[in-house]
């Protein structure tokens, strides 16, 4: 009885396992889009638009 619930358990942790390079992999991918955001943002445009709420306001 005590094989099998250590067998279960080496399983269990080693579908586990896995699941630990997630956070990194989401951090990754976030900062992919801000590295592109940052680097294909018009910075005319943005310019623009603060000073159309300049005056808007």
């Amino acid at each position: 009885m005590l094989s099998w619930i250590v067998a279960a358990n080496d399983r269990l942790h080693s579908r586990l396992d896995g699941l630990a390079l997630l956070p990194l992999g989401f951090a990754v991918v976030l900062g992919f889009f801000v590295l592109a955001t940052a680097l294909l943002e018009d910075p005319a445009g943005a310019l623009a638009l603060s000073h159309v709420a300049r005056f808007a306001a």
